[in-house]
């Protein structure tokens, strides 16, 4: 067994998160209501309110959080002078703390591994999300927060109530980096899974067994993803998601008079909003 598997969720970091779940609503993504983020800052300290609350589209094994700070709080778990924009990869792992030590004698920055939760309501009422989260030390990552989760209640996040999508969504499938050295941001990648980066054609791709990791230079960013933002600083410029039917996705983009691009067989989505990410739809890969 891996310390580390797979992509548990992407983030997107924003001040105003009604501004920007609704143009996710519109490409046909639902979400849950408003959770509040509390847990450690550090192993052995109470768990206590981060000053942060997200809403979320579920999907099968996989979720996409807006995250945004609560007026008047204080956001421990958020980079300082981050823009808006994709900013968080949390990766799953089925022992955190094991992956915290291993991250440590790879001379990877970490706080260890530490307790989070964050209150939801299902059909039986009021409960929680619980997980052991690890994180790497903001300096590390200049592209945002990189962490890992062992989520402890997956029954209270994927709640079957939540995953249906009007554009078919299904899980998660790939996050696209870009930056001027992508071979060096794909290897501290490959240290931080334990995976080899593989050359395919002009990316560096690390392959997990359910999702990729894709690093461009910022110039094959646009054939990658037509519509995305390239950058010279590593940067998460876009996100995959599977679909159940990528004809009946494309239906529904057109109807809503939704702006896409045809590219190696998937539907790219510019950033629906300012600083954001594209989304590429794409049919569900067959493993």
């Amino acid at each position: 067994m891996t310390d580390l598997e797979s992509i548990n969720h992407l983030g997107v970091i924003v001040a105003d998160i009604d501004r920007v779940i609704d143009p996710y609503t519109r490409l046909g993504f639902a979400f849950t209501p408003l959770s509040r983020h509390r847990g450690a800052l550090r192993p052995g300290e109470p768990v206590a309110d981060l000053g942060t609350g997200n809403r979320c589209a579920v999907f099968r094994s996989t979720y996409l959080e807006v995250v945004t700070i609560i007026p008047g709080s204080a956001a421990a778990q958020v980079p300082p002078g981050l823009p808006d924009g994709l900013h968080i990869l949390c990766f799953g792992s089925p022992d955190a703390a094991a992956l915290a030590h291993r991250w440590t004698a790879a001379g990877i920055p970490n706080d260890g591994a530490v307790p989070l939760e964050r209150n939801v309501d299902t059909p039986q009422g009021p409960d929680l999300v619980k997980a052991i989260r690890v994180m790497i030390d903001f300096a590390a990552t200049s592209e945002g927060q990189l962490l890992a989760s062992e989520l402890l209640t997956p029954q209270t996040v994927h709640q079957p109530r939540y995953m249906s999508h009007d554009n078919g969504a299904l899980d998660l499938s790939e996050l696209v980096v870009s930056a001027s050295d992508a071979a060096a941001v794909a290897q501290r990648y490959a240290v931080m899974t334990g995976i080899h980066a593989e050359r395919d054609g002009d990316a560096h791709v690390i392959r997990l067994p359910r999702q990729q990791l894709v690093f461009l230079a910022p110039g094959d960013v646009q054939r990658y993803v037509p519509g995305a933002r390239p950058s010279e600083s590593p940067a998460m410029v876009a996100f995959g998601v599977a679909v159940h039917n990528l004809n009946a996705t494309r239906t529904l983009l057109h109807d809503r008079g939704i702006a896409h691009n045809d590219a190696l067989g998937r539907l790219v989505v510019p950033p629906p909003y300012g600083p954001g990410p594209a989304v590429v739809f794409e049919d569900e890969r067959v493993t």
